[in-house]
């Protein structure tokens, strides 16, 4: 039966070899956008947590639906560093945050000021990381009469024309309504790839940040970083117990479900490409198939004559169809999995993308920033499917040309006729 198979085939060897090859290019398709969706999606998340979300947070739960200025946590060092001990967690940063508007000479915007300590805001987001200029706030706040220190989003900095060494005026809306404006001077400039972080948030030291607010030995949120690989859901129930009464403890998927939504939606369209590629696969084995089976014709009404099984002339063109979607899957496969091995090693160049054409930093999509490389990760686990679903649409494919042939008349088909 094997050799009938390989005989019966190679008689067209330019029809096996388009639609092989027709069958390899669509598997080496899935593989490739598979990788790229994983790698987009996964990179769309880790930017919104490591930007500023961290990967759980604890606030007021007034706090949690209108964000007021006074609906505040106390700030209790000890809370924290229980949370800390907690295995899986690799930083707990207590965060303020107040309005202020921020100039300098001619320029102002109002900006989002989000007072951090210093140590445990690199543990939770990637704030150290992004620094484009300059360096990240002292381990502690400078002593009078220094001025306190700023670090500003790349966007803000680009719009206050300012940059490391350079003063601004703060002037930030307080929890009891006297003036809270002071001299900074900026630090360092650094992007986190979020688009809206970027080009409204001033980092400032926490005890400064209170100071000026007037919100002494108060908190608006606690942010809490997870190792890499660590379950959310599970982390969430270990920091429970340690979460003050009145205060809600959140995941970064409860605080931005329009994110969480995004990244569904795109998993789920992404079967509608796979839908499509699986239609031309079929469409090609059935053209393929339908079209040896009418110039056999004859061959087949002999096979009947002699004594072929009516079952095994159907097996024989069964078998075809799945030896050209196995061979063409398997090729597929290969060179789809080198592809996304490259990718993985080097990245994929999305600068055509970018803002503008001289916009090394990255592009932005959805109010998010990517870099201009985005570099595929390899799941072996997921270049099995392409195999089985190619072998299935192949044995769908076959049924059809299987049958006729097996019904065929021996009489008629021996004329040339059936």
């Amino acid at each position: 039966m094997i050799r009938l198979v390989l005989r019966s085939l190679s008689r067209n060897r330019w029809r096996t070899v388009l639609t092989v090859g027709g069958v390899a290019i669509g598997v080496a398709m899935i593989v490739w956008v598979t990788a790229f969706t994983d790698a987009y999606l996964d990179s769309m998340a880790h930017t919104a947590t490591a930007g500023q979300l961290g990967s759980l947070q604890i606030h007021d739960a007034d706090y949690a639906k209108k964000r007021s200025l006074w609906d505040t946590l106390d700030d209790d060092p000890q809370q924290r560093a229980a949370i800390a001990r907690l295995p899986g967690v690799d930083g707990v940063a207590p965060r303020l945050t107040g309005m202020a508007l921020i100039g300098r000479g001619q320029r102002s915007r109002v900006a989002v000021v989000l007072g951090v300590d210093a140590l445990e805001e690199p543990k939770v987001t990637v704030v150290k990381k992004g620094l484009k200029a300059g360096r990240w706030l002292s381990d502690r706040p400078p002593d009078p009469p220094a001025l306190r220190e700023v670090v500003l989003g790349k966007g803000l900095a680009e719009h206050l024309e300012v940059g490391p060494g350079d003063e601004l005026v703060a002037n930030l809306v307080t929890a009891d309504g006297s003036p809270g404006d002071d001299r900074v001077t900026v630090v360092g400039v650094l992007q986190t790839g979020s688009v809206e972080i970027d080009r409204t948030f001033v980092y400032m030291h926490l005890a400064d940040a209170q100071y000026l607010s007037v919100l002494d030995g108060k908190l608006h949120e606690i942010a809490i970083g997870l190792a890499a690989g660590a379950d959310l859901d599970a982390a969430k129930a270990a920091i429970l117990p340690h979460v003050p009464e009145g205060a809600l403890l959140q995941t970064w998927k409860e605080l931005v479900p329009d994110l969480v939504q995004m990244i569904e939606v795109s998993q789920a369209s992404i079967w509608m490409f796979y839908l499509i590629i699986f239609a031309l696969i079929a469409l090609g084995i059935l053209n393929t198939q339908r079209m040896s089976a009418l110039e056999r014709r004859r061959e087949f009404g002999v096979l009947v004559a002699i004594g072929t099984t009516p079952n095994r002339l159907g097996l024989q063109l069964v078998l075809e169809s799945i030896f050209l979607s196995t061979v063409g899957a398997l090729l597929g496969i290969a060179l789809g999995a080198a592809i996304v091995a490259y990718h993985a090693a080097n990245g994929l160049d999305m600068s055509a993308f970018a803002s503008s054409a001289n916009d090394v930093e990255g592009f932005s999509w959805a109010g998010i920033s990517f870099d201009n490389l985005i570099y595929f990760r390899l799941d072996y686990a997921k270049l099995l499917p392409p195999i089985i679903w190619t072998a299935a649409v192949a044995l769908l494919c076959g049924l059809w040309p299987a049958v006729k042939a097996a019904r065929a008349n021996p009489v008629t088909a021996i004329s040339g006729r059936g």
